[in-house]
């Protein structure tokens, strides 16, 4: 399942409906632009840690737009 920003956001931020519903998938995956935007609203170094931790609890896959382009963003950004 591939998910939007706003929906992963919830699902971090502990919203009950929203981790019922994504406990329903096995597969999840993000695009890079995603990623970069849940980066960049991360308040601190705490919030990127438990981000970072998050999406490794969740073995979420993070799709390259462009992998070039994609991995110099997140590079810059992270």
């Amino acid at each position: 399942m591939w998910l939007d920003t706003d929906f992963l956001i919830w699902c971090i931020r502990g919203n009950p409906n929203a981790l019922i519903w994504l406990d329903g998938f096995e597969d999840i995956s993000l695009s890079a632009i995603t990623h970069i935007e849940l980066i960049q609203g991360t308040r601190n170094k705490k919030e990127l840690v438990i981000l970072n931790e998050t999406l490794t609890a969740w073995n979420a896959q993070m799709l390259q737009v462009n992998e070039i382009i994609s991995t110099q963003a997140t590079q810059l950004v992270g």
